[in-house]
């Protein structure tokens, strides 16, 4: 790769500083973290929805907010719990919702889970494959939590 284009990639886009407009997203962008408290418990939140199944909290990232802010956002107002983001465990896409999701590690700071904004439930669980099984209805949502248990992580940065 030239210097050029790690400029390009890293630095402000060339003329202005603005990328060329998009008329419509072709995809969302999402997130969601893997959170523990200091007995190693994992935050997940159940869902109003019919299934009720339970998942790691997040949501939709807003035009303008980084990646970061968007998951301390989303996790206090699911949770009530404030968080440290540690790493990215997986990058996931589902080409047929054109959604594409990032998951972060992350520590709680603060905070005692309650539900907030639509959540049903809020609670730290004691996981193992046996329980996320029994959890976690959703397979794809499954496999996230499962990555992020292995705690591999790679690293995340965001430029403005």
């Amino acid at each position: 790769m030239t210097q050029g284009a790690v400029d390009n990639l890293c630095g402000p886009p060339a003329r202005g500083g603005r990328l060329p407009p998009v008329d419509a997203p072709d995809h969302v962008v999402l997130v969601s973290a893997f959170i523990t408290n200091p007995t190693g418990e994992v935050l997940l939140v159940r869902t109003v929805a019919p299934d009720g199944t339970w998942e790691l909290p997040g949501g939709r990232v807003v035009p303008g907010e980084t990646l970061h802010q968007a998951l301390q956002r989303l996790v206090l107002g699911q949770t009530g719990i404030a968080v440290a983001a540690t790493g990215v465990t997986g990058v996931y896409q589902h080409a047929g919702l054109g959604a594409l999701t990032v998951v972060f590690r992350a520590r709680a700071r603060s905070g005692r889970p309650r539900p907030l904004a639509g959540t049903g439930e809020a609670a730290f669980h004691r996981l193992d494959p046996e329980s996320v099984e029994r959890l976690i209805t959703h397979p794809c949502l499954r496999s996230r939590v499962l990555e992020a248990m292995r705690g591999n992580t790679v690293a995340y940065e965001a430029v403005r």
